[in-house]
């Protein structure tokens, strides 16, 4: 089976509502969809999209641009000879560029195995995948009501995990208030999980949570910066909450590190900032080797990027953390014909070979960026 057109979407769609982290706020997700057609008429999915906030809208252009020129070294390769040819064609671009690029057609072709064998992509990846993975609902309103009535939403839809967004009020007292009245209004039986996004720093994070271990706090996620294990580790040691690292996990050898340095109980694997599928895999090997929990989430995706971060959820062992892939509800459309449906806090695996999901070409029209509109 050989490749034979390479054709991508670049899109905007906006939030259903002002998306908030310790960061700032985001209106509209910027991304680029990718597909990959065979000469027996196979097509592969992929997401290609830059990481949500600052910059995404500028990546967008030269992400879809690098594709562009990519197609012309992929035409007629056949398609276990891709990866090395994906590599050798992306040697001079921009690092962010290439790896996002790399990306969308790692998934890609990873669908496109998958459909040649009429399997579903999780089927590949071990030998009896899961049909369904519990999710944790997102919480990201910066007040105390807000937060509150987003936890009693949550509960009420049956999900058993949520995860707040910490580090957007002023003092730790402020802080530990919106957890505590999230925690208080999921009640017994719903873990709660805290994400700084790595913006405090380790005294911080433990007058941050000093208080909270009574409160069944499952884990904190990066607490400190990324680059500070010292600090995740102090973290740990110093409060007794199990902490998560994600924006610490880069590559399989950032993983390595933070393992290494005792600085987390928990990898936060994002296929769309490891670069696709196969380097996730390595991930989450190392992970399990050393006996760490892996959690899978999305980075606000659209519906394939979600889709293939599911599929490897569902390779994920039994017993396995709620993972993050209830993301997809938050923006206008996730460009799928056949969105991705949370049910009881569960997210079953689409019926179908491949990623099992079809795109929306209405959507990809109405939130179609033109590249001579998207900024230089």
């Amino acid at each position: 089976m050989k490749l034979r057109a390479l054709r991508c979407w670049p899109f905007a769609v906006p939030y259903r509502t002002l998306y908030a982290t310790a960061r700032g706020t985001s209106a509209v997700r910027y991304g680029v969809l990718v597909s990959v057609l065979t000469d027996s008429g196979v097509e592969g999915l992929g997401e290609a999209s830059p990481y949500p906030g600052v910059g995404e809208r500028e990546a967008q252009p030269a992400i879809a641009n690098a594709l562009r020129e990519v197609a012309a070294a992929l035409d007629g390769c056949p398609l276990d000879e891709a990866p090395a040819v994906l590599d050798r064609a992306l040697a001079r671009a921009a690092a962010p560029v290439a790896s996002a690029a790399r990306t969308g057609l790692d998934i890609a072709l990873w669908d496109l195995r998958a459909r040649a064998a009429g399997v579903p992509v999780a089927a590949l990846l071990c030998g009896r995948p899961r049909e369904s993975v519990p999710v944790n609902a997102l919480i990201a309103d910066p007040t105390v009501d807000g937060a509150r009535a987003a936890a009693r939403e949550a509960r009420d839809a049956g999900f058993r995990a949520v995860k707040l967004k910490v580090g957007m009020a002023a003092s730790p007292e402020a802080e530990r208030a919106r957890i505590a009245a999230v925690r208080e209004e999921l009640g017994e039986g719903v873990a709660l999980r805290l994400d700084a996004n790595g913006e405090w720093d380790a005294a911080r994070a433990i007058a941050v949570l000093r208080d909270v271990t009574a409160w069944g706090v499952e884990y904190v996620e990066q607490p400190v910066p990324p680059g500070d294990l010292d600090g995740m580790r102090a973290v740990r040691e110093g409060t007794g909450v199990r902490v998560a690292a994600d924006e610490a996990v880069t590559d399989a050898g950032a993983a390595r590190s933070v393992l290494e340095a005792r600085g987390a109980d928990v990898l936060v694997v994002k296929p769309l900032v490891l670069g696709g599928i196969t380097p996730s895999l390595e991930v989450i090997r190392l992970a399990l080797e050393r006996g760490a929990s892996v959690v899978v989430t999305t980075t606000l995706d659209a519906g394939v990027g979600v889709a293939a971060a599911l599929h490897l959820a569902a390779a994920l062992p039994e017993g396995s953390p709620a993972q993050g892939l209830a993301t997809a509800h938050l923006l206008t459309s996730d460009l799928l014909a056949a969105p991705l449906v949370v049910e009881r806090g569960e997210m079953r695996l689409p019926a179908g070979v491949g990623l099992g999901v079809t795109l929306d070409r209405e959507a990809l029209e109405q939130y179609a960026v033109r590249l001579e509109e998207a900024p230089a």
